[in-house]
């Protein structure tokens, strides 16, 4: 690739500034350096082109199950390549992992709420995605009628059974 005249950048006190580049530029280059004394010889250069981070699949919203597992990604991409912080959205934020996959084990009703991912690498401004999590929980109703205790168990929204204890009339 030239630079000679280029659409590409301009040169200015033997300095070659690139404009409008992106991160196709990427990579090697020759420089020959050329001057009324003649033609020096060639060195190699490697360009890095710095790009601010990206998410490009972010966290979905999920429903889970209590006393399940959830997992959570964040992929993002940028040079350098970006790290990634896992919160919980909350008064503090609760830091939670340093990963593109956050787990929770055996999650309960208290980790329902906003994930939170964070990409940063030091270019530009960091990004974000969210998601919210829902937990179903069981639930146990008990009523009582005289000495007959009625009780019924839901799993997760749905009845699942009636259960009746006390004396026989």
């Amino acid at each position: 690739m030239r630079f000679d005249d280029s659409p590409l950048g301009f040169f200015n006190n033997g300095r070659f500034t690139l404009k409008h580049i992106n991160a196709s530029y990427q990579g090697a280059y020759g420089c020959v350096p050329r001057n009324i004394l003649g033609t020096g010889p060639e060195d190699t250069l490697s360009l890095t082109v710095l790009v601010p981070p990206s998410i490009y699949k972010g966290p979905s919203n999920k429903t889970v199950n209590e006393s399940s597992d959830l997992a959570l990604f964040c992929n993002a991409t940028g040079t350098p390549p970006p790290k990634i912080t896992w919160s919980k959205v909350a008064v503090p934020p609760v830091q939670l992992s340093f990963d593109e996959a956050l787990t929770v084990n055996n999650i309960n009703k208290t980790d329902s709420g906003v994930y939170q991912c964070r990409a940063s690498n030091g270019i530009g401004s960091d990004v974000f995605a969210s998601s919210f999590v829902t937990v179903r929980c069981k639930l146990k109703l008990s009523c009582f009628i005289g000495d007959i205790t009625v009780t019924q168990l839901e799993a997760f929204g749905y009845l699942e059974r009636t259960e009746f204890s006390g004396k026989k009339l």
